[in-house]
């Protein structure tokens, strides 16, 4: 598995995924090539401080996974920080299968597993949704307790 930087070259494929039933469900985005370039062209010039990947398995894309300081968007985050107790220097990391194809098989659970191990040494999950707690407890990455107030 391999996370390869976004270009603008992806954004078909970007919106061709986001425009999906099965994954605008969860990530309610517009589709137009503006919306487009607005949503994910700041991660490319840098003018984001997110890190977005398109995640490759036998060199064919299959998803998205993305990175950014939990802090570096605290106005969105507020509620998962209180939840978390994030610390500053916490990570947090959003993610989707793009193909149809690349479900069931485990996709989910290695990417988190790999992009994990590559961006965390500690990391904690908080406010995910069924999905994704079920590709999370197949990693191997230890997930600590996050306190609950």
């Amino acid at each position: 598995m391999e996370f390869r930087r976004t270009t603008r070259a992806d954004f078909p494929l970007l919106a061709r995924w986001l425009s999906s039933p099965r994954i605008a469900r969860f990530w309610n985005h517009e589709t137009t090539s503006e919306a487009i370039e607005r949503d994910f062209g700041g991660s490319i010039d840098g003018s984001e401080p997110s890190f977005d990947f398109i995640v490759e398995d036998a060199g064919v894309p299959v998803g998205f996974i993305q990175r950014s300081a939990i802090w570096d968007y605290a106005d969105e985050q507020r509620e998962l920080i209180a939840l978390a107790d994030a610390p500053r220097d916490a990570l947090t990391i959003d993610y989707f299968i793009g193909e149809v194809t690349a479900t069931g098989k485990g996709i989910g659970t290695r990417m988190i597993r790999e992009f994990t191990e590559l961006c965390f040494t500690d990391a904690a999950i908080a406010g995910s949704g069924p999905r994704s707690c079920h590709s999370c407890s197949g990693t191997s990455t230890r997930w600590p307790r996050i306190p609950v107030r």
